[in-house]
């Protein structure tokens, strides 16, 4: 007691408190509560299965023992219609209160999970999820905006895993609410701004959370912003098992922040490593052209001399002919070949000379002889005499007019005589 007259009371103490007072109302010892599956995420290792029951007012923590056997319906998945039977209890550990489930029966599909199949297949007919509109995310990034609430533990778990992995990529957060009805045009207004800011890739990311509260990753103004994005967009919402119609639009899809921040740029020691590889290859080919260049040099080389060599006993046997044709041609040669004929031909006179001579002289005496008969002196020698007139040789007496002068040359002597009397014959 303290001096207020009210009881001291310990949290366990008060705890089993509510937990007596709830599990003996009668009215709460065997119920069956009518709602929508939300959260749950299959059964766990040990055999229970925890999930939610929900209507448009209120939800309610339920768990199913598996020491019980479970009675599931085959289908049983978020979204479902379900009668849930069982007690009313409750979690001291954390105040909360849950229905003990013996017996899950299905009654149909919740809203929220029939709207999001509806507008999935019909986004999907429209082809806003087909693998060949995904476009690949740059090889090295140097912007990227980041679309989240900057209140989110996943905007920084983000950055944290930004600033070990990619510490060199710059970051622009685009700043946005990610649970709430205005939620998911606020979402779709911010991947706008993001693609309007000349970045290399968006990020959009958000914690874990109840299908509820991811719902606004379902909605089609979302999905069709990330569609018209300018640049490749990346998502990490909630968890593994949590997938939402952004995922399926998206260009990848990652299952927490943490790996979207992984994943959207290559990390510092990777590009090290990519550069020191590049190094390698590079010095690689370089020593590769370099003993390839010398290699072609020797050969080169080797042709060359080869060449030349060949060259100079062409050139040398050419000079040879041509020394061969200068001697054979060389005035030396040419006046002891002249000589050389000269000589023949000076035998050849000498040995024919004589015998030319004989016959010529006997020649010559004949022609001589001919000529001294008919030499006028030897005629006139004979008595004869050469008559003239007017310097013409008179052969006809009929030629000399009677009177005139004519002159007689005799073997000695002229005579002068005058013409008296003619008889022609």
């Amino acid at each position: 007691m303290n001096g207020t007259g009210l009881p001291v009371l310990g949290v366990a103490e008060v705890a089993r408190y509510v937990r007596a007072l709830i599990e003996d109302d009668e009215r709460l010892r065997r119920v069956i509560v009518r709602g929508e599956i939300s959260n749950f995420r299959g059964v766990h290792a040990n055999g229970n299965a925890y999930f939610d029951v929900k209507d448009d007012q209120a939800l309610l923590n339920c768990v199913m023992w598996g020491s019980n056997g479970l009675k599931l319906p085959h289908d049983f998945a978020n979204g479902m219609q379900i009668d849930a039977e069982g007690r009313l209890s409750t979690y001291p550990r954390r105040s909360t209160y849950q229905l003990i489930v013996d017996v899950a029966r299905a009654v149909g599909q919740g809203d929220l999970h029939a709207r999001y199949e509806e507008l999935r297949e019909r986004l999907q007919r429209e082809g806003l999820f087909a693998l060949e509109r995904k476009r690949p995310l740059p090889r090295y990034p140097q912007r990227i905006a980041v679309v989240t609430s900057p209140a989110a533990a996943a905007y920084q778990d983000f950055l944290r895993t930004m600033g070990v992995h990619a510490a060199h990529v710059a970051l622009v957060l685009v700043e946005t609410p990610v649970q709430g009805r205005e939620a998911a045009f606020g979402i779709a207004a911010a991947l706008d701004r993001a693609s309007a800011l000349g970045v290399d890739a968006i990020a959009l990311i958000r914690g874990g959370g109840s299908f509820e509260d991811l719902f606004a990753f379902n909605e089609e103004p979302v999905v069709r912003a990330i569609v018209r994005a300018s640049v490749p967009v990346v998502t990490g919402i909630g968890h593994e098992s949590d997938v939402t119609l952004a995922d399926f639009a998206a260009d990848l899809r990652e299952p927490t922040p943490t790996a979207a921040a992984r994943a959207i740029a290559p990390s510092r020691k990777e590009l090290l490593g990519r550069v020191e590889r590049l190094r390698g290859r590079l010095l690689r080919a370089r020593s590769g052209i370099i003993e390839e260049r010398r290699q072609r040099l020797d050969y080169a080389m080797a042709d060359l001399v080869a060449g030349a060599r060949a060259a100079v006993g062409q050139r040398r046997g050419a000079l040879a002919a041509c020394e061969t044709r200068l001697a054979q041609r060389s005035p030396q040669a040419r006046l002891a070949a002249v000589h050389g004929r000269l000589l023949t031909t000076r035998r050849l006179l000498m040995a024919l000379g004589p015998r030319i001579t004989a016959g010529d002289t006997h020649r010559l005496g004949t022609l001589m002889a001919r000529l001294a008969a008919l030499d006028p002196s030897a005629v006139l020698q004979r008595g004869y005499a050469i008559v003239t007139h007017e310097g013409r040789v008179v052969r006809e007496a009929a030629s000399v007019p009677l009177g005139a002068l004519v002159e007689a040359r005799l073997a000695r002597g002229t005579l002068a005589a005058r013409v008296e009397r003619g008889e022609h014959g």
